[in-house]
């Protein structure tokens, strides 16, 4: 189901469409940190609390991150609005530009390509483990990123590897890959949190009040089912000193705090819907650490 948001004079309003039918609702209770809207759920309506979509430009944009934090497949498009004030219905939102003529959110039915990278400390037989800034579940995880069109999977794996930790393509060494994509499904809450995050970075975008037909590819976002993985495992050549969590700079570090961790260890420590596919590195993985 695909969600058009458009923005009007004190509210929202939502168009939607799917499985054959369309329809629309005005969002003019702005305020509450979580409003209660009409869902949209295979045709039926369906009352509920879908959480602060719409912001205004006072609040910081959040990231868009696909976990990556990115299982069931959502047919609901949910939209609200929220603010840091305590305006009343039909209000107009303090600070919020007027919208592009269209923002669009479609949730696919098909994966992400992405890398997953097992970076092993050889000399102690462990691997790195981070923990992301926006996850507050405290689950650790392993470096990984989307591959980009036409990219190599190795190309894309040095690139997340140097953009995530910092650390350099000449500081690590390919060991092994498993040869089949492991692919895990993003929950419902993660897709929406996606959407929410998009919105809220067109949202916070000053002075856009008019898209071309050009510029319209840059106000859609497709959320995918999930992501399927190509695992590497790499060899850490370096040191402590080659790790920089915040190299891009701090408004683009994706991860809190990190550490070695036993990969064994990593299925029971990461967030649920990636746990299978932890499992199924580790089973790889292991026998070759332990071959060191």
């Amino acid at each position: 189901m695909r969600a058009v948001v458009r923005g009007m004079r004190g509210k929202v309003l939502v168009r939607w469409r799917g499985q054959g039918q369309s329809g629309s609702f005005p969002v003019t209770g702005i305020g509450s940190p979580s409003l209660s809207l009409w869902r949209i759920r295979g045709g039926e309506e369906k009352k509920g609390s879908l959480g602060p979509v719409l912001a205004s430009v006072s609040e910081p944009s959040l990231s868009g991150n696909p976990h990556e934090h990115q299982g069931e497949v959502s047919t609901s498009a949910s939209t609200s609005a929220s603010t840091s004030g305590k305006e009343g219905p039909g209000q107009q939102i303090p600070g919020l530009p007027e919208l592009p003529d269209c923002i669009e959110v479609e949730y696919l039915q098909k994966y992400r390509k992405n890398v997953g990278l097992c970076v092993l400390d050889e000399r102690t037989g462990l691997v790195f483990a981070a923990r992301r800034v926006d996850d507050d579940s405290r689950a650790w995880q392993m470096p990984q990123g989307g591959i980009d069109r036409g990219e190599d999977p190795r190309l894309a794996a040095l690139r997340e590897l140097e953009e995530e930790t910092g650390i350099k393509p000449g500081r690590v060494e390919f060991v092994a890959e498993v040869d089949e994509w492991l692919a895990y499904d993003f929950p419902t809450s993660v897709k929406e949190r996606i959407a929410t995050a998009y919105v809220k970075r067109v949202v916070a975008k000053k002075g856009v009040t008019t898209v071309t037909k050009e510029e319209r590819k840059r106000f859609k976002k497709k959320v995918f089912k999930g992501q399927k993985q190509k695992w590497f495992l790499l060899r850490f050549t370096g040191d402590a000193s080659d790790i920089d969590l915040a190299a891009r700079g701090e408004e683009n570090r994706e991860f809190s705090e990190w550490c070695w961790m036993p990969l064994s260890e990593m299925p029971h420590q990461v967030v649920h819907f990636k746990k299978e596919v932890y499992e199924q590195v580790s089973l790889h993985f292991c026998p070759i650490i332990e071959s060191f």
